[in-house]
């Protein structure tokens, strides 16, 4: 990482798993701090010059809903242990998991919807819904030809308390690029341009 990055500062959860799953990088001008790590999330504080901080949770989970359980744990008893209703709380990343039936490009498994339910519920729970976004719908693809499949398995997510802090906040998903997901950015001070009003001729 240091050849890679000269001058960024990183941090990773090999403690929590030997993959090292997630991996946060950054520049000087931020300030980062890191308050929780697990196998399935990594929690920090970003200090910005000038604007309010954010509590921010990068997110790659499990492949299977067993595992997924504990990482859904682990989001509610952040949000109580923080107490991040009062403060701006942005998560983002991997959650191999739709939260509704038209999520993906084939018909539904009913099967999965138990999952899907759990998932719904611990974002209620702990206030938190989608960024505005732009870019695709679907975030991953199984790039096969024969067998096409697409989800929308990443998610940019905030609650009502980053909402009055940047008002303006927009993800953006790209092309995957050689990726089988779709990279997200986040524009917190996004200006829509203003309509053009329209003239008849009277």
């Amino acid at each position: 990482m240091s050849s890679l990055c000269p001058r960024w500062s990183f941090f990773s959860n090999h403690q929590s798993d030997d993959d090292g799953r997630i991996i946060l990088i950054w520049r000087e001008a931020l300030n980062v701090s890191i308050i929780s790590q697990s196998r399935q999330q990594v929690t920090c504080e970003i200090k910005m010059p000038g604007l309010q901080a954010i509590t921010f949770t990068a997110v790659y989970a499990a492949n299977t809903s067993q595992e997924r359980s504990d990482l859904w744990t682990e989001l509610t008893q952040l949000h109580s242990t923080l107490d991040l209703d009062t403060k701006p709380w942005m998560m983002g990343g991997d959650f191999n998991q739709i939260l509704h039936v038209n999520e993906q490009s084939v018909p539904f498994d009913y099967s999965n919807s138990a999952s899907m339910y759990q998932f719904r519920d611990t974002l209620l729970q702990v206030g938190l819904f989608d960024f505005r976004f732009q870019g695709p719908c679907f975030s991953w693809s199984n790039k096969q030809h024969a067998h096409p499949i697409a989800k929308k398995l990443d998610r940019m997510l905030l609650n009502y308390a980053s909402l009055q802090s940047y008002p303006h906040a927009t993800s953006f998903f790209l092309a995957p690029m050689i990726s089988d997901h779709s990279p997200c950015l986040i524009d917190l001070a996004f200006h829509y341009p203003k309509p053009v009003p329209s003239h008849s001729n009277s």
